[in-house]
C-alpha cells in the first residue's frame, strides 16, 4: 500500500490508503515450468478472450545480418507442412475467430496467438506447433516477404515520424550491434540468402526453449499438458547477454535530412544496470516529467508556450542496457528553444528533485491507469511480458511490482534523480533539415 496525500490546505494534507493487486482487477497470476524448463506465465481473467505469446532471445541483434531475424520473423508464419501459404494458416485461426501476429524487437522474436474461447485452444496450439517446428522456408515465399520487407522498409524511412527512432538508434547504440535497425536496410535484405534464413531459424527458434504468456479464460492443466506435448523437444537453452552493452561514443548527434520546415527529434541517454526499484523511480520521474496533459513538459511547451502540438517520452530496460528519451516535432526554428526548456526541466529535477505532492499524485495516477491498461488479454501480456523477461525470479509474485511502487519514498526517488539524470550523456537523433553545426550547438 501507499499513502496518498492528498492536499486541502497549503499546511495540511489528508491521509488516504490505496492497495493494487492483479486479484482487484479480476486476474489471478501464476507461473509454471514446463517439464523441459520452459517459464510459462499465466494470467487468469474469467470471460476474456485469450491471447497466447510465443518469446524466443531471437531479436535483431542476434542476427548476424541486419535484418535476419525480423525476416526469420516473416517467414516463420508464411507456411508451414500442413498450411503452405499465409492465407491457408491464416484460415486455420479465422474459422474459429481467432488471429495470429508476430514482431521483432531488438532483444526478442515473438508471435501471439488470439482465440475467443477456451475450447479453441486445440487449434492454438496445433497452429503454435506448425509455426515453430513445421515452417517451411520456400523460395517463392522467401522471395515475396523478401519484397515485402524492403517495402516496409521504404514506407518507413520516407516517414520522419516513424524513422526518428532508427535515427536515434543510430546515435544511441553507435558501435554496437544494435545500432541497426531491426528491419535491417535495402542491401542487407537484399543479400540476406536461403540459407541464412533456415539456419537462423534452427539454432535460434526450432528446437529453441521459448518463454510463454498465456491471458484470458483457460484451463491451466489442458495448458500446460499441451504445451508439454508441443514443446517436448525444445530443449536448447538459448544464450543472452550478460555483461553491460559497451559504450563507445564517438558523436553525439545523427541526422537524416529531410525537406520542409517541420523536424522531428529524439534525445535522451543511456541508462546503466538498474534494480527494480530504481526502474520504478524512473518511472515516477517520467510520468511526473511528460506523461500525460498534465505533465510539466508538455504544459511549459504546449499550453505556456505553443511550440509544439505533443511531446512524448520513453523509458526502456533491458538486460544488458537501458535509456530514456524526450521525443518531439517542432518547426525547425523552434527546435533551439524546446531543446533548452527540456534540459532545465530535466536539470531542475536532478538538483531540487520531486515534492510530496507530485509523488502522492503520480502514484495515484500509475495505478489507477493500469485498470485501463488490463482490460484485454492483449493488453495484460503486453504491459508486463518484458519485465518477466528480463528477470528470473520475479521477486516471488508480480504483485510485487505494485508494491514497489506503492513503498517508494521522496528520499529514494531524489536520490536515484541526482545519480541517473545524465544530460552529460544527452545523444541527439534528428530527421529534419537542419545543418550538422546547428545539431552540433544544440547538444552542447
Amino acid at each position: 500500500m501507499y499513502l496518498e496525500l492528498n492536499r486541502l490546505h497549503p499546511n495540511f494534507y489528508v491521509i488516504i490508503v490505496i492497495t493494487m493487486k492483479l486479484i482487484d482487477l479480476n486476474i489471478i497470476y501464476k507461473e509454471v515450468t514446463l517439464n523441459n524448463g520452459t517459464r510459462l506465465f499465466l494470467f487468469n481473467k474469467k470471460g476474456s478472450p485469450i491471447t497466447i505469446r510465443i518469446v524466443f532471445w531471437a531479436g535483431a541483434r542476434f542476427g548476424e545480418i541486419p535484418g535476419l531475424s525480423h525476416f526469420t520473423e516473416h517467414l516463420l508464419v508464411s507456411g508451414t507442412e500442413n498450411y503452405p501459404t499465409k492465407d491457408k494458416l491464416s484460415a486455420r485461426l479465422e474459422n474459429i475467430g481467432g488471429y495470429f501476429s508476430a514482431k521483432t524487437g531488438s532483444d526478442f522474436l515473438s508471435f501471439d496467438i488470439n482465440i475467443a474461447d477456451q475450447q479453441d485452444l486445440p487449434v492454438a496450439f496445433e497452429i503454435i506447433d506448425e509455426i515453430l517446428h513445421k515452417s517451411k522456408f520456400e523460395p517463392n515465399n522467401i522471395e515475396n516477404e523478401r519484397k515485402a520487407i524492403l517495402s516496409e522498409i521504404s514506407k518507413k524511412v520516407f516517414n520522419p515520424g516513424q524513422n526518428i527512432f532508427d535515427v536515434f538508434r543510430k546515435v544511441l547504440y553507435q558501435n554496437t550491434r544494435l545500432e541497426q535497425p531491426v528491419l535491417g536496410t535495402p542491401e542487407s535484405v537484399s543479400a540476406i540468402s536461403n540459407e541464412d534464413l533456415t539456419s537462423y531459424y534452427k539454432d535460434n527458434i526450432f528446437s529453441t526453449k521459448p518463454t510463454i504468456f498465456i491471458a484470458g479464460d483457460f484451463s491451466e492443466d489442458e495448458v500446460v499438458e499441451s504445451l508439454n506435448n508441443v514443446l517436448k523437444n525444445n530443449t536448447k537453452i538459448q544464450e543472452i547477454p550478460t555483461a553491460p552493452l559497451p559504450s563507445f561514443f564517438d558523436k553525439k548527434v545523427e541526422i537524416m535530412k529531410y525537406d520542409g520546415e517541420h523536424l522531428n527529434a529524439r534525445i535522451g541517454y543511456r541508462i546503466g544496470e538498474l534494480t527494480l526499484k530504481e526502474k520504478m523511480t524512473l518511472l515516477v520521474i517520467q510520468t511526473i516529467l511528460s506523461k500525460g496533459r498534465s505533465a510539466i513538459l508538455t504544459n511549459e511547451l504546449r499550453y505556456k508556450r505553443g511550440l509544439l502540438y505533443e511531446i512524448s517520452s520513453s523509458l526502456d530496460f533491458s538486460i544488458d542496457r537501458g535509456y530514456f528519451s524526450v521525443n518531439f516535432s517542432t518547426n525547425r526554428k523552434r527546435v533551439n528553444e524546446v531543446f533548452n526548456i527540456i534540459k532545465a526541466e530535466l536539470l531542475k529535477i536532478k538538483q531540487y528533485g520531486i515534492s510530496e505532492e507530485q509523488l502522492s499524485f503520480v502514484k495515484r495516477k500509475i495505478l489507477k491507469t493500469i485498470k485501463f491498461d488490463l482490460q484485454t488479454s492483449h493488453q495484460i501480456i503486453e504491459y508486463f511480458y518484458e519485465d518477466l523477461m528480463l528477470n528470473d525470479d520475479n521477486n516471488a509474485s508480480i504483485d510485487n511490482w505494485f508494491d514497489v511502487l506503492n513503498n517508494l519514498s521522496l528520499d529514494e526517488i531524489n536520490s536515484v534523480a541526482k545519480t541517473n539524470i545524465d544530460l552529460e550523456k544527452m545523444v541527439i537523433g534528428i530527421c529534419g533539415s537542419l545543418e550538422e553545426n546547428e545539431i552540433l550547438e544544440l547538444s552542447r
